[in-house]
């Protein structure tokens, strides 16, 4: 499957040095292809607002 520029920086593990202070912000896990709550102020917040938009962006076919 071939991603799109958008969808390759979108659709991996959130990278930055600022934690998130939003809650229930999700990522997506390249290495396992899971969406994943991103844990506040732990990690850098995900490109998503909840799992169903995580899942249907990077084209998932089953629930984490």
């Amino acid at each position: 499957m071939s991603y799109s520029p958008v969808r390759s920086r979108v659709c991996r593990r959130t990278r930055g040095r600022y934690m998130c202070r939003q809650e229930n912000t999700w990522g997506y896990n390249e290495l396992t292809r899971t969406c994943y709550r991103v844990p506040q102020y732990k990690q850098p917040c995900g490109f998503f607002d909840g799992l169903k938009g995580c899942q249907d962006f990077c084209n998932l076919q089953k629930l984490p």
